[in-house]
């Protein structure tokens, strides 16, 4: 089973760190669906501004606080009203698989 793990790269913060799959880290269009579990931060902060995606609905920007107190804004997303044919990123923190921000480590 694969494992991967997420970092913040300009602070080297492990964001996640689980198996890629529906009930760890799921990759989808590009980015990964973080579960509870698998998130290894308190960093990610709600700012509060929506968005909408036109088969996937609604969700809400995050912004990414680092432990030095640097701010990465609208580094992340969660889905709080997902079209139900997508249940795995309900209220999952979501990143970009090819950020500048993120690096990923797969570790097979």
């Amino acid at each position: 089973m694969t494992r991967i793990q997420i970092y913040h790269e300009p602070d080297g913060e492990l964001l996640a760190e689980g198996p890629l799959g529906l009930f760890g880290i799921t990759s989808f269009e590009g980015n990964y669906y973080i579960s509870k579990g698998c998130l290894k931060t308190e960093g990610f902060r709600t700012n509060w501004i929506p968005g909408f995606c036109v088969y996937k609905f609604f969700y809400i920007w995050l912004d990414f606080l680092d432990r030095d107190g640097g701010r990465d804004r609208m580094l992340g997303w969660r889905y709080f009203l997902p079209n139900p044919i997508f249940f795995f990123i309900f209220l999952r923190v979501a990143v970009p698989q090819h950020a500048t921000s993120i690096s990923v480590h797969r570790l097979d």
